[in-house]
């Protein structure tokens, strides 16, 4: 049965070199999320709750604009680039064919937006936009898909590291109140312009710079294979910004703040998680290439402790929220540590289905079932929010997330549990 723990660490130390260089990614992403985090609790104070609020909407919104802009290709071009690594020629047509297809569909998302906000008059639209514009060029320009599917782990964390250094140093230097919004804005979503400039001393990316045509075969393939995972790629982001949205809509800028400081805090832990499931998958698509049964086996592995430190770093910050909280915000969001106790449990639920999605159901040909299911979790936030955040506010916002997200991923659980106990049963 998949989920016993028999074998877990010859398992896992089976799996070799990728997944120490999956390790080594992780330790530098997590050193990329402390310098992104502590850009953080600088704006929290300097911006106050309020003009924190609209820095947390139009952040989301923004990498909405960035979701847009990948169209899927986090999953689906990498998939190819993998297929196609040993064929120069198709492989650079494919990925010229995905840059024109991802500049396409973020001008469009820009655009229209644009349009929408000409015609609403909101006040936000300045910041919206500018935040929109910046995750465009960032998403277009760091193609993060093409060298993770070359196994450029390090190239891809260290770049951005490096960025995220950059940008915590311009906030600390320019941001010195609520007037610098927009700037606070682009020193966040404009970290992978600058990993871009880095990342192009790889020779692999050099390579794939040369002017390329790509066909319109090539273009039709590459955008029905990207919207085939375009909900799988932005579920996330897209449900950060409804339920946001509706936060700001029932609870005002400074409800929104609140949630936003303590979803900060239990992000920053949470990308850990994400960044391992990133930097194994393109290992587990290939095993499934190959038709080989050692990637299962590794995914639940990997699973199982993915889940153990989860529960660890739930405890701690269940434990230490009001001093977490003192520490990163300061005491202008003591009202966010209640919410914090609340997210603290949704690094289990997060990890749970984040687990599932980019170890076990992606990499086995069963996106479309986890974009079912992750649109399902989505529907079944809305109506919990609609019931709970109006009455208890950013509290009840978390509670919602947490009950949604358990729901939903024991239900995923018990489904790959059976499927494969059925596989290890067959002859």
């Amino acid at each position: 049965m998949a989920w016993r723990s028999r074998a877990t660490f010859h398992t896992v130390s089976a799996a070799g070199p990728q997944l120490r260089r999956a390790s080594a990614y992780v330790a530098i992403e997590g050193l990329s999320l402390v310098v992104g985090f502590l850009t953080q609790p600088l704006l929290m104070r300097t911006l106050g709750p309020a003009v924190y609020g609209d820095y947390a909407l139009a952040i989301t919104l923004g990498l909405v604009a960035v979701t847009v802009t990948d169209f899927g290709f986090n999953f689906a071009g990498l998939v190819r680039a993998v297929e196609l690594a040993g064929d120069p020629t198709r492989a650079r047509r494919h990925f010229w064919a995905v840059q024109a297809v991802k500049l396409a569909a973020g001008l469009s998302c820009v655009g229209i937006t644009a349009l929408w906000m000409a015609t609403t008059g909101g006040r936000q639209g300045p910041t919206v936009l500018t935040a929109m514009t910046v995750g465009l060029v960032a998403a277009w320009g760091f193609p993060s898909w093409f060298l993770m599917a070359r196994h450029k782990l390090i190239t891809v964390a260290t770049c951005l590291l490096l960025a995220r250094l950059l940008g915590l140093l311009g906030v600390w230097w320019w941001v010195h109140g609520p007037q610098q919004l927009l700037a606070a804005i682009v020193l966040t979503l404009g970290a992978p312009i600058l990993a871009a400039l880095m990342a192009v001393v790889d020779p692999d990316l050099r390579a794939q710079l040369r002017p390329c045509r790509p066909a319109k075969a090539d273009l039709r393939d590459a955008a029905r294979s990207g919207l085939s995972t375009l909900w799988l790629s932005g579920q996330g982001v897209i449900s950060a910004a409804v339920i946001q949205s509706l936060l700001m809509a029932w609870c005002g800028n400074s409800g929104l703040g609140l949630f936003a400081a303590a979803d900060r805090v239990r992000g920053g832990v949470q990308g850990l998680f994400t960044a391992f499931g990133t930097a194994v998958f393109p290992r587990l698509v290939h095993h499934r290439l190959q038709g080989s049964a050692a990637g299962p086996r590794t995914a639940w592995s990997l699973l199982r402790l993915q889940l153990l430190v989860a529960t660890l770093g739930a405890l701690v910050l269940l434990a230490g929220a009001p001093t977490v909280m003192a520490v990163v915000s300061g005491p202008d969001y003591a009202d966010a540590v209640p919410v914090l106790r609340v997210l603290a449990l949704t690094l289990l639920s997060a990890t749970l289905l984040s687990g599932i999605g980019l170890l076990l159901m992606v990499p086995q040909g069963q996106a479309r079932l986890y974009s079912r299911a992750t649109l399902l979790l989505l529907l079944l936030q809305v109506g919990a929010l609609t019931v709970l955040a109006p009455a208890r506010g950013a509290q009840g916002a978390a509670w919602a997330l947490l009950l949604c997200e358990g729901t939903v991923g024991l239900a995923l659980l018990l489904i790959e549990t059976r499927r494969a106990t059925r596989r290890s049963d067959e002859p």
